[in-house]
């Protein structure tokens, strides 16, 4: 044996051992950590009280807008979700027994994502949840956002908002002639939309919700409220069943 090789003795190995275990320590901890906090706010959802989950769920499904980030917030702590008298509703409009307020943008990538989903669980729910929507165009990156939603505001005019909805997102392009052609599709008055649209009639409703958005630091799309809990960015149906299923 070349006496320049040094096998390494007992004292060692132990040496090793300790450094090995002292190294994975961290890592179990963290997995400790991650899985008790996981549980937790199943658990929450399931079968607790979602309000004591302040945030109840941060997805990376979310347009955040730098403009909208920059912000100040002058006013008061929002101690309820505002609903205009304007603002859009679907559901159960008596007595509900949950209320759900999303800022959508329809222009945004991952509200165009949970189009489908979103819109399956507000049929399901609608005997029991009132669905509020709000206005949310993040015109810094989509500029042509504004304008989209100042047509879905002339579709509401008509009482055929959600029908518009659905136009808007299953075809995805935002120019005058398409939104013309969404109206004429789902049976909307040509003339009296047309004008909604050129005069921008209802912009300030819009700005409205923009208002609103700030005053509750909301930075991106979509971003909901289930009652007074905080919904970001888009989910799965099996989240939004547990959510609404309280």
């Amino acid at each position: 044996m070349d006496p320049r090789i040094q096998l390494p003795n007992q004292h060692s190995k132990n040496n090793l051992k300790k450094t090995a275990f002292s190294f994975m320590v961290p890592f179990l901890l963290f997995g400790l950590l991650f899985f008790g906090l996981v549980f937790y706010y199943y658990y929450q959802l399931r079968f607790g009280d979602i309000t004591n989950i302040p945030t109840t769920l941060q997805s990376e499904s979310i347009t955040i807008s730098t403009n909208l980030a920059k912000q100040e917030n002058n006013t008061k702590t929002i101690q309820t979700i505002p609903i205009r008298p304007f603002n859009p509703t679907f559901g159960n409009k008596k007595n509900p027994k949950i209320k759900v307020v999303s800022f959508i943008d329809f222009e945004c990538p991952y509200c165009q994502q949970s189009y489908t989903t979103f819109r399956a669980i507000m049929e399901k729910y609608q005997n029991d949840v009132l669905f509020v929507f709000k206005h949310l165009p993040i015109e810094d990156l989509h500029p042509n956002s504004m304008k989209t939603a100042i047509s879905a505001t002339c579709a509401h005019e008509q009482n055929q908002f959600f029908d518009y909805y659905d136009m808007l997102f299953s075809y995805t392009t935002y120019d005058t002639a398409s939104f013309i052609a969404y109206a004429e599709g789902i049976g909307l008055e040509k003339t009296q939309f047309q004008t909604c649209l050129d005069n921008k009639t209802s912009e300030q409703q819009i700005i409205d919700d923009i208002t609103d958005a700030i005053s509750l630091d909301i930075v991106g799309t979509p971003t909901y409220f289930v009652n007074d809990t905080r919904v970001v960015g888009s989910q799965s149906f099996s989240i939004w069943d547990n959510l609404l299923s309280q």
